[in-house]
């Protein structure tokens, strides 16, 4: 039976991305009582042969993976009922998806159908991440107390803290929207495309600071709605980058585990088996706060993504 199980403990780690996320999901699987599983959430579309694949954290191709061989086998992904874990990942699925998602903020309204569907999600999402759990526990000889999923999507959270299988502890990943619009054109300020068109940055400028909007604010209200405020945290790539310990120690103390301060020296150097990612993950590097936008982008446009993010701004601190 479903209520004999015990709920998955889980650190979901939700963002829009470029926002740190990776490095952070590293340092928490550094931690003796957490292991991070990437961005699980695509792992049926990372064992179709016909897709571009992004390398696990070991190197490898999911489909080379003999520890992702090992967790298929105990779960196939691609044998699941719909709705399988990928179901938020396809070609603009989050636009059409929007306004359906939100009738679970109000849990007691919830249509059959919509209930339906997230319970075959989520118990999807249970038994892959139980399977990785257990290939974990049999490579490492114990199991962690804790799991790591950084898919970051918001529909994803929503649907998972509304099924009732998982203890989950939300982790906030956010950035400057300033700082996210430059991270996410840089490209546009290389020399050789100085002279590049710039009404289609003021476009990028825009399009961007209407998706940080609208891409945070259902981890905020699906935080609201099924978490209390000890289960839900905001962490800021500025404050991580800046004062990594404290903000780790921070993070530790939402989870329930005691910091570790060797967390630090080893975390670039373990074997990590986690899908997706910056790969940012493969270069050794100190960590620091990259704020080159400052200077780089033009002041109008700074104003113009500060303006048009205001609200968002003063609710996480910016």
């Amino acid at each position: 039976m479903q209520s004999a199980r015990p709920k998955i403990n889980l650190v979901y780690i939700a963002s829009t991305g470029r926002t740190g996320s990776t490095l952070l999901e590293m340092l928490l699987n550094a931690h003796s009582q957490v292991v991070n599983s990437g961005e699980i959430h695509v792992l049926p579309r990372e064992l179709n042969p016909d897709t571009v694949h992004q390398v696990c954290g070991c190197g490898d191709s999911v489909l080379e993976s003999d520890f992702w061989q090992a967790v298929c086998e105990r779960t196939n992904p691609l044998a699941q009922p719909a709705p399988q874990t990928h179901y938020f990942k396809g070609k603009g699925t989050s636009g059409k998806l929007f306004r359906k998602e939100m009738k679970l903020l109000d849990s007691a309204n919830v249509p059959d159908e919509l209930n339906q569907q997230v319970q075959t999600y989520a118990q999807n999402s249970y038994a892959v991440l139980d399977a990785f759990l257990q290939v974990v526990e049999q490579r490492q000889g114990s199991r962690p107390q804790w799991v790591v999923d950084s898919s970051k999507d918001p529909y994803r959270l929503l649907w998972l803290l509304h099924s009732g299988l998982f203890n989950i502890k939300v982790i906030h990943s956010i950035r400057d929207p300033r700082s996210l619009v430059y991270s996410t054109s840089k490209k546009f300020f290389k020399a050789e495309n100085a002279e590049r068109d710039y009404l289609w940055f003021t476009q990028h400028a825009v399009r961007l600071s209407f998706s940080w909007l609208i891409r945070n604010n259902p981890i905020h209200k699906a935080a609201n709605q099924y978490l209390s405020a000890n289960d839900y945290t905001i962490v800021p790539y500025e404050q991580l980058a800046l004062h990594p310990e404290e903000t780790l120690k921070h993070v530790f103390s939402i989870i329930g585990c005691d910091y570790e301060p060797e967390i630090f020296d080893i975390f670039w150097d373990l074997e990590v088996h986690a899908i997706a990612g910056n790969a940012m993950r493969f270069r050794k590097a100190p960590i620091t706060l990259d704020e080159k936008w400052r200077s780089i982008i033009p002041s109008f446009h700074q104003q113009l993504t500060k303006t048009l993010t205001t609200t968002g701004r003063i609710r996480y601190g910016y």
